[in-house]
């Protein structure tokens, strides 16, 4: 069944903290967002991968000081 929507956001659970790291994925374009990268970026890199997504942005909601 083909995807209607068009965007999905895959939530990963990275890191000693169990961080949570999005992927907001465009279904159009292939193109792909990372929301706070913090943890295990190689991780995120082979999802994306996986689902043939391009990333174009990161996007950071906050920083820990």
């Amino acid at each position: 069944m083909k995807n209607t929507q068009p965007f999905s956001i895959h939530a990963l659970e990275l890191g000693p903290m169990e961080n949570f790291i999005y992927i907001i994925q465009d279904h159009s374009s292939k193109r792909a967002a990372i929301v706070d990268p913090a943890w295990e970026v190689p991780k995120v890199i082979a999802l994306a991968k996986q689902q043939d997504l391009q990333i174009t942005d990161i996007l950071l909601t906050h920083s820990h000081h």
